[in-house]
């Protein structure tokens, strides 16, 4: 499979993991825990955005 394609379907759902945090926590808001992994996911979504950077194109296809 194209490591970019992979890797947009990584970040798609690891936004989606956020996206889901934040569904739980309505209408109290994030608490300390759900805190920690809303910045833990971030984290994650940074890296594999940076890595969708970084790929260039003599990276483009992984089995």
């Amino acid at each position: 499979m194209n490591l970019r394609v992979r890797k947009i379907y990584e970040a798609l759902f690891a936004f989606e993991d956020l996206r889901e945090i934040y569904r739980q926590a309505i209408p109290t808001g994030l608490d300390e825990r759900e805190e920690e992994h809303f910045s833990n996911g971030i984290a994650r979504l940074e890296t594999i955005i940076r890595e969708l950077k970084e790929g260039g194109k003599d990276n483009n296809d992984i089995n």
